[in-house]
């Protein structure tokens, strides 16, 4: 990607008192993972681990 394409996108970013690295964002998506009684399976688990590596937030929300 030549870097004039997108001249923001890797610079810092502020949102209210929050500071940001970078403006990449990864938008919430459905897994179909789920839960076996109460707990995450381990696919799950193997998901939010593979995207939690570096600096980032994971933030996951399950309906009933």
């Amino acid at each position: 990607m030549p870097e004039t394409t997108y001249p923001l996108l890797l610079s810092p970013f502020a949102v209210g008192p929050l500071r940001l690295r970078n403006r990449i964002v990864m938008s919430a998506m459905t897994t179909g993972f789920g839960f076996e009684n109460g707990v995450p399976d381990e696919a799950m688990c193997a998901y939010v681990r593979a995207r939690s590596g570096g600096v980032a937030v994971t933030t996951i929300a399950f309906g009933a």
